[in-house]
């Protein structure tokens, strides 16, 4: 079956972080990054998407803490699965990836709410009608035999480790 993702890797956790840390960030990036990131994730809602997964009778799971990697996680094990997912279909904004590399976090294990991880066999379908609504979407990876939960990266496959802890629990107000 497709794995689906809706809406943006680490959004919603990097605009917290821009917040907490906006001081020292415009020390690196340009002002502009940092307020767009936090206007991004201001429009952050679900419903249409976990409705469109409903009519399609996929399985659905929310990406909030813990980021897409526990989502991923969190999905596979419900379903009892193997899943591979190449990390560069993961949607992610360079706002997201900017803040991240400033303040060394992980982008993909952090808070990402507002998306949802959909696993389905009509994965175009549903990506298809997302689009339609609006809603950023595309088909990640698939499921597969046994319970490995691997990301495949160029020619790198690792594996998701299990018990993931959102990066935000490593920041604290500056």
């Amino acid at each position: 079956m497709d794995i689906i993702m809706t809406g943006w890797a680490g959004l919603k956790g990097s605009a917290i972080l821009a917040h907490m840390y906006r001081d020292s960030l415009t020390e690196r990036l340009p002002e502009f990054i940092i307020s767009r990131t936090e206007e991004l994730s201001a429009d952050i809602d679900v419903r249409a998407a976990k409705d469109t997964a409903e009519s399609f009778g996929a399985v659905y799971c929310p990406v909030a803490d813990g980021g897409i990697y526990k989502a991923l996680w969190d999905i596979s094990a419900e379903a009892k699965t193997g899943i591979e997912v190449y990390l560069s279909k993961i949607s992610i904004r360079q706002e997201t990836i900017e803040i991240c590399e400033c303040l060394d976090a992980n982008p993909y294990m952090l808070n990402s709410e507002g998306s949802l991880v959909i696993i389905s066999e009509k994965g175009n379908m549903i990506v298809r009608e997302l689009h339609k609504k609006g809603i950023e979407a595309r088909v990640i990876g698939y499921t597969c035999k046994g319970n490995g939960k691997v990301i495949i990266n160029g020619d790198l496959r690792s594996y998701i480790q299990p018990r993931i802890k959102d990066e935000l629990l490593r920041y604290k107000k500056p």
